[in-house]
């Protein structure tokens, strides 16, 4: 049963990777970015990460990991939804 749980998370941690490639992650985090004046420098210090690491998901070489999502969406004051899908919810 371990074995079975393990798969399902993995496919779904697969799954969120792909959506949130597919629905603009890369230029919706660029986007945002700039409108709040954060700076690659500034931004990496405040979330914990690397500058490199934060070029590599403008550029959708990789994609955060939901932790970070919810991270970047709280210094952003945004959703998820809208951090991902690029539209904000009412």
């Amino acid at each position: 049963m371990g074995s079975l749980f393990f798969f399902y998370i993995v496919r779904s941690l697969r799954t969120l990777y792909i959506r949130i490639m597919e629905h603009n992650f890369p230029e919706n985090f660029r986007r945002l970015r700039k409108e709040r004046g954060y700076t690659l420098e500034k931004l990496a210090r405040e979330i914990g990460v690397s500058e490199a690491l934060l070029c590599q998901w403008e550029s959708g070489r990789y994609s955060p990991q939901l932790k970070r999502l919810l991270i970047i969406a709280d210094v952003f004051c945004v959703t998820l939804d809208e951090l991902i899908y690029g539209n904000k919810t009412v």
